[in-house]
């Protein structure tokens, strides 16, 4: 099987890939070197942890500097190389090994990618090559499908892909490859939850004393050891639907990246704006904010907000259908942090709703942030109401203003029923920390 891999004297695939190799050894004739042979289920240890930490630290060294990758899929495998290229992009596309996410970083780091079929192997460019015969002689659908799949293997060629020194791709560091990364793995699966940022990390070529305590870090402490180290994230990433970590000051953070319908890079957000994780956790971006009036046990899902101050805010806040329904806790005061500000031009966004400016911080520099502060609690999106509905809620709001008055709290939220609209006003700052 892999005595061929040198047959016809290949010369190496170019490689300019963001995750890849740079710079290729200059050996003219491999078929003349000695080659060792290296597969995962054979070589990295099982049951010694320690060996198997070091084993995985060298992931990327070992794939990077091999002559030769041989891709070896049961399902790819049941195909000849003269198979149809439909049939062999459609495997390649669909196959085990496309979905797992220790084989991407195969993918993307091998200088000479080469997948195994039945009577012989075939690289990705050759796979290309076919396509290219194929869409001369059956131009039309199928020939643009067979491109499109054979550009997801491994990942979207164009995103890991730069020119060193040209000014508008220069090499990103690891927080520029990070989102990028994120739309090869959102369909890719493992079967050990911790080995997520291990991979991750492995991809990035991590600092070798943050891998170290990466890989000493359990729990969720190894996910806040990984964003740490990538330092800074684009503002929006708050804004993601993905299930979040538990941990104050990393409820803004998705608790993994992996199995996902789709990526949290949004086209209608902005991700432009990078901003830092804050020591001991936090992360700082500048959205507006609507500060929530009285929130009780008798709100539900879809939340009516308007304005005592010359209906200058009517809105409708609805709860992400996933999210379980918080409980709203009398003695703290919420809002809603708002992807953009909404009205005239502008009919509906994105937002997080949480606690604001929370008792008891934990982490110091949570203490020292001089603005707003926000302790992430769920997800929802925000639209503007009509006139009519605003009215309505408006007069609603005032017999419940009374009622409030008259009562405590406890009697209050009993007396009154889902839909009861609450009190909200714009906040004047747009300087917040997440927690």
């Amino acid at each position: 099987m892999v005595d061929r891999l040198y047959d016809n004297n290949q010369k190496d695939q170019e490689n300019r890939r963001m995750f890849g190799p740079k710079i290729l050894e200059n050996i003219d004739d491999h078929s003349e070197t000695a080659a060792g042979f290296w597969m995962d289920t054979l070589c990295v240890p099982v049951k010694n942890d320690e060996l198997r930490n070091q084993a995985i630290k060298q992931m990327r060294t070992i794939y990077q500097k091999a002559h030769r990758v041989l891709v070896l899929d049961s399902w790819v495998q049941e195909l000849d190389c003269k198979a149809n290229i439909v049939e062999k992009a459609s495997r390649l596309y669909l196959c085990n090994w496309q979905h797992r996410l220790w084989t991407l970083q195969e993918g993307v780091l091998a200088r000479n990618l080469h997948f195994q079929f039945k009577d012989g192997r075939q690289t990705i460019e050759q796979l290309h090559k076919d396509n290219e015969r194929y869409q001369q002689t059956s131009p039309g659908f199928y020939s643009s499908i067979v491109g499109f799949t054979l550009n997801f293997v491994p990942t979207f060629g164009f995103t890991l892909e730069y020119i060193p020194g040209t000014e508008d791709q220069r090499d990103p560091g690891m927080a520029g490859l990070f989102p990028l990364m994120l739309n090869g793995v959102m369909s890719r699966t493992t079967t050990r939850e911790s080995d997520e940022t291990i991979c991750f990390a492995t991809l990035l070529d991590f600092p070798s004393n943050a891998f170290d305590k990466l890989q000493a870090a359990k729990g969720e402490k190894r996910m806040e050891v990984f964003l740490h180290t990538i330092g800074s994230f684009g503002q929006a990433i708050i804004f993601n639907d993905l299930p979040r970590l538990t941990t104050p000051g990393f409820r803004w953070e998705p608790s993994s990246w992996l199995g996902q319908a789709r990526s949290i890079v949004r086209d209608d957000l902005d991700y432009n704006d990078d901003t830092m994780v804050l020591d001991g956790g936090g992360l700082a971006v500048g959205f507006p904010a609507i500060k929530l009036g009285s929130m009780g046990s008798h709100l539900g899902k879809t939340i009516t907000v308007i304005s005592r101050k010359k209906h200058s805010l009517g809105c409708r806040i609805e709860l992400k259908t996933y999210e379980e329904l918080p409980h709203w806790r009398a003695d703290s005061t919420y809002a809603a942090i708002l992807n953009t500000e909404i009205g005239k031009h502008q009919k509906s966004c994105e937002a997080v709703i949480g606690v604001l400016n929370p008792k008891n911080l934990e982490s110091e520099s949570a203490r020292l942030w001089d603005t707003g502060i926000l302790e992430h609690v769920a997800r929802a999106t925000v639209e503007c109401v009509d006139e009519n509905t605003l009215m309505k809620a408006n007069d609603k709001c005032g017999t419940h203003l009374h009622m409030q008055k008259k009562m405590s709290s406890e009697g209050y939220n009993e007396l009154c029923t889902e839909g009861c609209p609450v009190v909200g006003d714009w906040l004047e700052t747009d300087e917040w920390l997440i927690l």
